[in-house]
């Protein structure tokens, strides 16, 4: 006899699941979070039922980092399971939106423990089944070059 929650499960794998990553710039330092177990990331999270891109994006960058921005543009759109070290059970889609800042102060949260922006030299040790290395790079790409096309796969 199947589980209850095997319908569920059958469902939740079946439709990709969005996250979005706020990629945020200030005097060229990258922004990124400090989460609980002390490793860092992008700010992102998961696509809510009534937000759309944009709003989503500054919402949760707002919530994660305390920091005010304006979404601009989308500079990637990446599979979790090709660039992540994390596997998951369903399809993650994430959309790499890079937003304007305009001001923040970082507040604790359920979520992170700590906010900075680093130099692409000095950058912290990252959570890589979040965000990588070769993910930074691209948004660092994408920053220096405005005709940037958008990376997807």
């Amino acid at each position: 006899m199947r589980s209850k929650h095997y319908s569920t499960l059958k469902t939740a794998t079946k439709h990709p699941k969005s996250i979005h990553e706020r990629v945020v710039w200030k005097e060229d330092k990258i922004l990124l979070v400090q989460e609980n177990d002390g490793r860092w990331a992008l700010p992102g999270g998961w696509m809510d039922i009534t937000e759309t891109v944009s709003s989503n994006a500054e919402k949760e960058l707002f919530e994660e980092a305390g920091v005010v921005g304006k979404a601009d543009r989308i500079i990637a759109i990446h599979d979790h399971h090709r660039h992540n070290a994390v596997n998951q059970i369903f399809t993650i889609i994430k959309i790499f939106v890079e937003c304007h800042y305009i001001n923040g102060e970082f507040k604790l949260n359920s979520e992170t423990i700590g906010m900075d922006f680093f130099d692409m030299d000095h950058l912290p040790t990252l959570n890589d089944g979040k965000t990588t290395y070769e993910q930074i790079e691209l948004c660092w790409r994408a920053h220096k070059d405005e005709s940037f096309k958008i990376e997807f796969d």
